[in-house]
């Protein structure tokens, strides 16, 4: 019996013992370019609440923050994004897009951009947001939309923006049901100013979504792809 159990104990000290290494985790956000930071300073509160959190690792997970102001520097930051994670091996666990978008009128809405030269087109459409470059999401990953109207439908358009880009990407992506405010609290309408050290981006039941409303958050719409 103690011949067996030294044999046995010595060949397990020769086996390598594999150690699963978990990807490193990326969080995105792209945000739209304004004189008063605005959009800026909302996605950082994000981010930093983010990083607060019990689930968050310094050292597995990885923050790219970027800025756009028209329709082509989106298009070129996203493909970066996709670049820059597939030539790190990062999963994508989350992104975050502070954006405008438009009122739900038809094919032509979408999200809305500063025009390159008067007149010109800068909406990214249905069909562009499809044509965009498939990150490599993480399984329980989410986009997570804040920019007007983008869980919403409307009567000339029978889709969501968070619902086109869910389906384009293969991943849970969340939109607004109403019109986005900048708020100094997340779940009640506070006016946010320039000084105002945290800044939220989300739909408040206030003016164009609810006249007589009581400035309390709105749901954000899911979507599955």
């Amino acid at each position: 019996m103690t011949t067996l159990t030294a044999t046995l104990t010595h060949k397990s000290d020769k086996t390598p013992v594999r150690v699963p290494v978990p990807k490193k985790r990326l969080t995105f956000g792209i945000y739209y370019q304004v004189k008063d930071h605005a959009f800026k300073r909302a996605l950082e509160t994000e981010v930093q609440e983010l990083k607060a959190t019990s689930s968050w690792d310094p050292a597995r997970d990885v923050v790219i923050l970027k800025e756009v102001r028209h329709e082509e520097d989106f298009k070129r930051v996203w493909a970066e994004i996709a670049m820059e994670a597939r030539s790190q091996g990062l999963e994508v666990a989350r992104g975050l897009l502070f954006l405008h978008a438009s009122k739900p009128t038809g094919e032509n809405s979408g999200f809305e951009f500063a025009p390159m030269a008067p007149g010109a087109d800068a909406t990214l459409k249905k069909d562009e947001m499809h044509a965009l470059t498939k990150l490599p999401w993480a399984p329980s990953a989410k986009l997570d939309l804040r920019g007007c109207n983008t869980g919403m439908v409307g009567e000339r358009r029978s889709w969501a923006v968070a619902e086109v880009m869910a389906k384009a990407q293969g991943v849970k992506t969340s939109g607004q049901m109403g019109y986005s405010y900048f708020s100094t609290s997340k779940y009640q309408y506070e006016e946010a100013s320039p000084s105002s050290k945290a800044v939220y981006l989300w739909a408040f039941r206030r003016k164009k979504n609810d006249i007589l409303g009581d400035g309390s958050a709105m749901p954000e719409k899911v979507f599955n792809p």
